[in-house]
């Protein structure tokens, strides 16, 4: 596991995108100094990270083009200066002064700026409809919660930045056209997910899905939960909301609301496509699996290493191993009938296989072109479905391979709750955003001239000394 140091999320070691903000896994986690997290006050942790995330992870998908060029920046930027300082000294620019004695003089920076929240959260009244989502209205205090959201992500990066000595501004363009500022952004942002939230509410409504007596339960425990955990046991709702409000700009009914969307987004998978993608047919997974070049096949390992050091066996025990694989490989083709084919085989590999693998894949792998060593992709290409090869020589040993045609059911991988992924469920979670996508681009969007004009740069501030990138 590694948390994000951004929301604090903990994510599983297999994704290198935090599950709530998007932020990328950053190789320097452990190096970076703990009190750079308080920088600027904009990294502590916030009640507002409490809503679930799953609203969060629709848009790491890709809706934002702003998403994308801050990845490319850290990177670019932020990876190839890992070698070049040193973590544990402050960063020195290039064109520092140095005094005769030789000792450097305190390094000449930019003042930083951080947005003035409060000011901003205060230029319109809470209540105020600012934006409408074919027909639903959107109020400032729903808005701001997301234009608050967006900024303190793009201000982890600026922060990060500085602490690298790189310079990173709210005034740099956020797309490659430079069409629009990171501050700018922000504000488009936050408009388009309450457009997503509206979209979300409109399709349950249209299409008469509402949340199962489980759902609704589980949103009452968790809120509950919540108001035990940050309250104090025998604490109200009311409470609660009062916490909200003044740690966070966030009224309970808009905190409610956007529980209640995350759930109902579920709601609507699982009546498409049911809990786990079983409502999607054979032919849509397949469909799936062909037009992004999937290919399934299994395998008998014959180690010619040490496969917990690569230390390459000795030429005596390589040149059994060798004879072993041609035999099996000789044995498994004289077998005509594909089950007894795969019968066979099963028994073999349980026999004989030193993959690793095989106990999470015991019925081969589904991969795509480059996910698998050179020689064995060119193995697979080389047979039919149901064709067994010689063996065939990699870096880890014989591999004796069998092809096979592709399977909707077959794992293609696992989440990092360890469920099973397969076509199915692979090809419910892409139509799924794109049918999510597709409502919110022909949704009626219309924003208020308050909106509109609203320009988030008129409310940086110069950060105070202390809290400013060092």
């Amino acid at each position: 596991m590694w948390k994000c140091e951004f929301c604090e999320t903990e994510n599983g070691d297999n994704t290198g995108v935090c599950v709530c903000c998007g932020s990328k896994k950053p190789e320097i986690e452990k190096k970076v100094k703990t009190d750079n997290k308080q920088k600027s006050g904009q990294r502590k942790k916030h009640l507002y990270w409490i809503i679930p995330t799953l609203l969060a992870v629709i848009f790491v998908a890709g809706f934002f083009a702003v998403r994308h060029l801050l990845h490319a920046i850290a990177d670019n930027a932020v990876t190839d200066n890992i070698e070049t300082y040193t973590i544990d000294e402050p960063v020195v620019s290039a064109d520092a002064e140095t005094s005769e004695s030789g000792d450097t003089a305190e390094e000449k920076t930019e003042p930083s700026y951080v947005i003035d929240y409060d000011a901003l959260f205060k230029s319109h009244d809470t209540d105020e409809v600012v934006m409408t989502v074919d027909g639903r209205e959107v109020s400032w205090n729903e808005y701001f919660y997301w234009i608050r959201y967006y900024a303190e992500y793009i201000q982890y990066y600026i922060d990060m930045y500085k602490y690298y000595g790189m310079d990173y501004k709210w005034t740099d363009p956020a797309d490659e056209e430079g069409t629009m500022t990171l501050a700018d952004s922000v504000r488009q942002d936050a408009g388009n997910h309450m457009s997503m939230i509206c979209a979300i509410e409109k399709y349950a409504e249209d299409n008469n899905i509402e949340l199962s007596k489980e759902a609704k339960q589980a949103l009452e425990d968790d809120l509950k939960a919540q108001i035990a955990e940050y309250c104090g046991e025998g604490a109200t709702e009311e409470d609660f909301d009062k916490l909200l409000r003044e740690a966070d700009y966030l009224s309970l009914d808009i905190y409610k609301r956007y529980n209640n969307a995350n759930y109902l987004y579920q709601e609507i998978f699982k009546k498409i496509y049911g809990e786990k993608g079983e409502k999607v047919s054979d032919k849509d997974a397949i469909k799936y699996l062909e037009e992004n070049g999937y290919m399934r096949a299994n395998h008998i390992l014959f180690a010619t290493v040490d496969l917990s050091t690569g230390e390459a066996l000795d030429e005596a025990t390589v040149a059994e191993k060798l004879a072993l694989a041609e035999k099996t490989a000789a044995e498994l083709k004289k077998i005509k009938k594909n089950d007894k084919l795969l019968k066979k085989f099963a028994e073999l590999k349980t026999k004989y296989d030193e993959d690793t693998g095989k106990y999470q894949y015991p019925d081969g792998y589904v991969f795509t072109s480059g996910k698998m060593v050179q020689e064995f992709e060119d193995g697979y290409k080389a047979l039919k479905d149901y064709e067994v090869s010689d063996p065939i020589l990699s870096t880890y040993g014989y591999h004796v391979i069998l092809r096979l045609p592709n399977d909707p059911d077959a794992v293609i991988e696992y989440s990092d709750e360890g469920t099973a992924l397969n076509a199915r469920m692979e090809y419910a979670n892409t139509a799924y955003s794109e049918l999510m996508q597709k409502n919110m681009d022909s949704s009626e969007i219309i924003l208020a001239d308050s909106i509109i004009g609203l320009s988030i740069a008129d409310y940086l501030v110069e950060a105070p000394a202390e809290t400013a990138g060092e």
